[in-house]
């Protein structure tokens, strides 16, 4: 009877305990996180390097029309961006600065998530120019994600999109 009583007790305590260890370990937020939602359409965006893509409108004799019929509308990724306090200058208007892009993003506080220091990544829609004579660019319907959660660009069977500006 005595070993009946240890048996039965073990046998309650061993799931109990390993259910303790279960949640504890995998307690992490991280671990739960689900992914962001992108539409499917910007996991076919080119990675860019943003002054690369601020030079291709501004620098040298470049035929604009021709540079914008090539990236207007185009969704880029930029990858790896250090988040620093010039990031969050835009934040009342909806926008952060990822170097002289103004990125408008879809949800503005999925930025509420980052500090200074982190690295994030920025998907989005190129609209083009914010002024003639004032280098920089406006991305419309950005997403911002912590780096590297997503692999962008994400095209099944192809090779990412790289970008070259041309003039």
């Amino acid at each position: 009877m005595e070993t009946l009583k240890k048996t039965t007790m073990l046998l309650l305590i061993v799931p109990v305990i390993l259910s303790m260890l279960l949640v504890v370990g995998c307690g992490n937020k991280a671990a739960f996180a689900p992914l962001p939602y992108l539409p499917p359409k910007y996991y076919a965006c080119t990675q860019v390097d943003p002054q690369a893509l601020v030079n291709a409108y501004y620098v040298g004799n470049v035929d604009i029309t021709s540079v914008r019929a090539r990236y207007d509308g185009v969704i880029f990724v930029f990858k790896d961006v250090l988040v620093n306090n010039r990031t969050f200058i835009g934040m009342n208007e909806g926008f952060i600065l990822v170097d002289q892009i103004r990125c408008y993003l879809t949800n503005p506080e999925n930025m509420n998530g980052f500090k200074s220091g982190d690295k994030i990544d920025v998907v989005g829609r190129n609209a083009g120019q914010t002024s003639y004579f004032i280098p920089g660019l406006t991305f419309k319907d950005c997403f911002v994600l912590p780096a590297g959660q997503i692999a962008l660009p994400a095209t099944p069977g192809a090779v990412p999109g790289t970008f070259g500006p041309a003039y």
